[in-house]
């Protein structure tokens, strides 16, 4: 008697077969529509938070100030003044030249920039609002900064400057210089919510740091016509004598150029100009990406709560 044949027993589909990866698919379909509810909910929930964080997000506009090189301002080194001929004579050379328009706009955001400001209370007030005190600078906190520090203790030190020895720091994070190699014409730009703080702020940088550029380069001008004179007496070697006088001359026309009364290192092209309304946030961008994030958040709730099962019939 022969035995009775065995009932052939299907294996299961390998990981990479087009069978198994299509019922994988089914069934994360299956979960996701199984708890739609999960996903409407979580794009809700974000939608809503989006919405709060905007009605007390900061709305700023962007403010530019374009400047250029004054002519000659970007080839007239201060490294070593009008010496750097006698210093080529003797063989010592310097690798990175800085010109007064390089200097200026270092001085846009220096300490000695914002030493400056904070001395003035009326631009204070302006640019900082009732916040700034006369010596401290003491911004209310946001929802997330007093959940932050209520909650979790954490506190952030570098969020705003305390004191006007900190406003630099406050300034060299808000205010870009934006440079391109094919064009001459650099941006410095300033995002505020008062465009008109704004504008007045940048316009009054532009012109400290033009006239520190300016002061800088009289006074090393004055120092160097001095040497020369105390040297040019001693020096017996005709070649260095005539180096010397050709110096003083290029000297003296430095000091000559920094009393024009026009721009010394940077020449403004035009007032600064402010843009029609607030570039940022942009509310549209982030509801859209609430929303994102929202199904996304969702969708991976209810993959992780794991397949569905069936109910069968008793």
């Amino acid at each position: 008697m022969q035995d009775a044949p065995h009932p052939v027993i299907a294996a299961p589909h390998p990981a990479d077969s087009p069978a198994y990866r299509k019922a994988t698919l089914a069934g994360l379909v299956a979960a996701v529509r199984a708890r739609w509810l999960w996903v409407v909910v979580a794009a809700v929930l974000a939608l809503v938070a989006a919405v709060l964080w905007l009605r007390g997000a900061e709305y700023r506009h962007h403010v530019e100030l374009r400047v250029a090189a004054s002519p000659g301002s970007s080839g007239r080194s201060t490294n070593l003044g009008g010496l750097a001929s006698l210093a080529a004579i003797a063989g010592v050379g310097t690798t990175v030249e800085a010109t007064p328009f390089r200097l200026y706009l270092e001085d846009l955001t220096s300490p000695a920039a914002a030493a400056d400001l904070a001395r003035d209370a009326q631009a204070m007030r302006a640019l900082l609002g009732p916040a700034w005190n006369g010596k401290d600078w003491q911004p209310p906190a946001s929802l997330g900064e007093r959940l932050a520090t209520d909650l979790l203790g954490l506190h952030d030190d570098a969020a705003a400057p305390q004191g006007p020895l900190q406003l630099q720091a406050w300034l060299a994070s808000r205010i870009s210089v934006a440079q391109s190699e094919r064009s001459p014409i650099v941006v410095v730009a300033l995002d505020h919510p008062d465009p008109e703080a704004a504008k007045a702020l940048l316009w009054r940088l532009h012109r400290l740091a033009d006239a520190r550029a300016r002061i800088r380069t009289l006074e090393r001008a004055r120092r160097n016509i001095d040497h020369l004179d105390q040297r040019i007496g001693s020096v017996q070697e005709l070649d260095h004598r005539q180096a010397m006088v050709a110096t003083r001359a290029t000297e003296q026309q430095r000091l000559m150029m920094t009393q024009n009364p026009a721009p010394y290192a940077a020449q403004p092209l035009g007032q600064p100009v402010a843009s029609p309304g607030p570039t940022s946030p942009r509310p549209g961008l982030v509801l859209a990406l609430a929303l994102v994030l929202g199904v996304a958040a969702g969708v991976a709730a209810a993959l992780l709560a794991g397949p569905v099962h069936k109910r069968t019939a008793p």
